[in-house]
């Protein structure tokens, strides 16, 4: 089954029940004699079970032939839908407030098909889980990429663009490391060291990953045991070097901890008459504050109480002893 982009999974799914609707192909199904392939060039994690739960079959142990073993998943780029970040940048939250705030586009497509909120766009056709106000054409809105196909003026654009950032270097700096190399040699730096946590980090496949690993040791970046050598991290000093880290402005940087808000600072009505029932409520031989206020070790001392109050407790008797009225009154 071959697909450009899979976001919610559901087509997908509905193409494989339309399959399995036949008896004959049921049944070659359960007897393990056909194995699904899926292929597509970006993927979401969570589409993957809305698949498999859509698809006939278990992975119950009890079962001789899994559906993993059945059904298998075969991509390029595999990324996670919460996980917006990555794909728009520190700019995230700002993308989708704008999303939300168009009210032309309809609700369910302001995030993209199923929420998802991707970013990627083909020159054949624009998948449906882009923000809505790229595509969407209603109540006089016009989007970016009308009838979700990109314009000529988009195309040439890109054409351009990528014409003009190629470039070469020379000796060490001819080694063309692409970006999910350079993503991977962090990672490795950091710390990750199986393939199913690097997969997951660069949102690829564990194909996908295991090739870039190979490709890695055969380059002389790491070892065997997924470890940088010395011409890994020579070439994120470079990178470094070249890129370096920006630092944020703090100069108006103000801490959580000091902001206080109007429900703190002001107390609602209700909260207020609360508090002076309870001021009032106070004997006034036990205040040792100005009139008209009370004690805060007294007032503290009864807001944090506890339910366990310090009252007499006396012995109870022994079982044989009990007596069925109770205890008789104490004598002064």
């Amino acid at each position: 089954m071959v697909d450009d982009s899979i976001g919610s999974g559901k087509r997908v799914g509905d193409f494989i029940q339309l399959m399995t609707n036949s008896k004959t192909f049921l049944s070659w199904w359960s007897g393990g004699f056909i194995t699904l392939h899926v292929l597509s060039y970006a993927r979401t994690r969570q589409s993957e079970r809305v698949i498999l739960e859509r698809t006939p079959g278990s992975d119950h142990g009890a079962r001789k032939i899994r559906l993993s073993s059945k059904l298998k998943f075969d991509n390029d780029l595999v990324y996670d839908v919460y996980n917006i970040h990555t794909r728009w940048g520190n700019s995230c939250q700002s993308i989708l407030s704008l999303c939300s705030s168009i009210k032309n586009i309809a609700k369910d497509r302001r995030k993209g098909f199923g929420d998802v909120m991707g970013n990627i766009v083909f020159y054949h056709s624009v998948p449906n889980n882009i923000p809505g106000l790229l595509f969407s054409k209603n109540n006089g809105w016009n989007p970016l990429f009308p009838n979700r196909s990109l314009p000529d003026w988009t195309i040439d654009l890109l054409e351009k663009k990528t014409n003009s950032s190629e470039s070469s270097e020379a000796g060490f700096e001819q080694l063309q490391v692409s970006n999910s190399m350079g993503s991977l040699l962090k990672l490795i730096r950091a710390g990750l060291r199986t393939r199913a946590s690097l997969s997951r980090r660069l949102d690829c496949d564990e194909r996908i990953t295991q090739e870039l690993v190979d490709q890695a040791i055969q380059l002389g970046l790491i070892s065997n045991n997924i470890r940088l050598l010395k011409a890994g991290e020579d070439y994120l000093l470079k990178e470094q070097r070249e890129n370096p880290a920006r630092k944020p402005d703090y100069t108006m940087y103000i801490p959580q901890s000091w902001c206080a808000g109007q429900g703190t600072v002001q107390p609602s009505d209700h909260d207020a008459s609360k508090a002076r029932v309870q001021t009032d409520s106070i004997d006034l031989e036990l205040m040792d504050g100005d009139d008209g206020e009370s004690s805060l070790e007294r007032t503290d001392a009864i807001a944090t109480s506890s339910p366990m109050r310090d009252v007499p407790q006396y012995p109870s008797w022994a079982r044989e002893r009990h007596i069925p009225h109770g205890p008789t009154g104490l004598k002064e």
